[in-house]
């Protein structure tokens, strides 16, 4: 999910077996009501959706030549959008894309990045953290932060990493390692930066915090490591932060020092989606907790 061009764009897949599990765009301009507006081809798993300025860009993995690859493509209104393009060299289904200007970071699994500058074709390297598998991105001015999970096979390599210079893999350089202090943190699903904080959230509910731009880290909130929930989505409005995540659970906080929390409407969904305008952020569930097969909800709040 994404804001952009006065819209929101949601991406859902359906798991009716008629359906094919096929996968489709909505659109909404106020975040409440919600329009169909395309599908994507049959078993797509697009599961990134950034906005860069000017177009919503959408990445993940689709069928090319008979093959599942990892891919992207574009769309200015969610509506009508481009053909999807392979990004070779990116491993795996789970890609994110982080616009940087006019540049367009793509980071999936062990490691694996592409970079597209400008109009020009993407290209492709490896990062020095091979072991280090990217769920979230964000930018602070032009230094791009990165926070994922460590491979259990390249347990030295660190959750969180950042970097000044997306077009190599000289730039990158990471963060302090916090699974020193806690087990649970070294998966990390979501990211929110502004140029005075940058906040952390993942597995264990647990929050973390930074104020030099990605480069020191510091334990937050805790929660306890055996509650079962984890913290999925972090997002910014009004000048608190919304957290939400595993069996409806949501979190407030204004410096990711002090969380409270509970339930939406007292759910056991599973939110995994969230976008902002800067005034109100819209939530997406899937199923109840380990029962995908309950329809998806919208959820949204003015915090």
């Amino acid at each position: 999910m994404a804001f952009g061009n006065g819209k929101w764009v949601a991406l859902a897949k359906a798991t009716v077996p008629a359906l094919n599990k096929n996968q489709f765009a909505l659109t909404s301009t106020d975040g409440k009501t919600w329009t169909q507006s395309a599908a994507f081809p049959l078993n797509a798993n697009i599961i990134s959706l950034e906005f860069d300025g000017t177009q919503f860009v959408a990445s993940g993995s689709v069928p090319i030549g008979g093959e599942a690859k990892a891919a992207y493509a574009t769309t200015a209104d969610g509506v009508t959008w481009a053909e999807f393009v392979e990004l070779p060299g990116v491993v795996g289904s789970s890609v994110t894309v982080v616009p940087v200007g006019t540049t367009l970071l793509f980071a999936g699994q062990r490691g694996g990045m592409s970079v597209k500058v400008g109009a020009g074709a993407a290209t492709t390297y490896l990062s020095p953290f091979v072991g280090h598998n990217v769920f979230a991105a964000c930018t602070v001015g032009t230094r791009v932060i990165t926070a994922g999970q460590i491979d259990a096979t390249k347990n030295t390599d660190p959750p969180i990493t950042y970097s000044d210079d997306v077009t190599t893999n000289a730039g990158w350089k990471a963060g302090i390692e916090p699974t020193v202090i806690r087990r649970v943190s070294t998966r990390f699903y979501d990211l929110a930066c502004d140029d005075t904080r940058q906040l952390a959230v993942g597995a264990g509910k647990d929050v973390w915090v930074s104020v030099d731009k990605g480069v020191t880290w510091t334990l937050g909130h805790p929660e306890s490591e055996g509650d079962g929930t984890t913290w999925q989505k972090i997002e910014k409005a009004n000048g608190k932060y919304v957290i939400v995540g595993w069996k409806g659970a949501y979190g407030v906080t204004t410096d990711g020092m002090n969380l409270a929390t509970s339930t939406i409407g007292g759910s056991t969904r599973d939110f995994e989606a969230t976008a902002t305008n800067g005034t109100i952020i819209v939530a997406g569930a899937g199923g109840v907790y380990n029962d995908p097969s309950t329809p998806a909800e919208l959820w949204w709040t003015q915090p």
